[in-house]
């Protein structure tokens, strides 16, 4: 097999890696008073696939 580089167009490009939430990003914004509400929501609150990852998303998303 040989190596190719592949460029994809894409709108959007998630990145599944790790087993550990990472809440840097969501505890930086509460800290900064960054938005009237912040959610946590994903991999952020807690690894899983990516089709519960965008469940809690749209999840979120209708409540607003």
């Amino acid at each position: 097999m040989r190596d190719e580089r592949q460029v994809l167009p894409a709108d959007l490009v998630v990145l599944a890696v790790g087993l550990v939430p990472d809440d840097t990003l969501h505890t930086a914004c509460l800290e900064a008073h960054a938005a009237a509400e912040i959610y946590q929501i994903g991999d952020a609150f807690s690894p899983a696939r990516i089709l519960e990852a965008t469940r809690s998303g749209y999840a979120v998303g209708r409540q607003l």
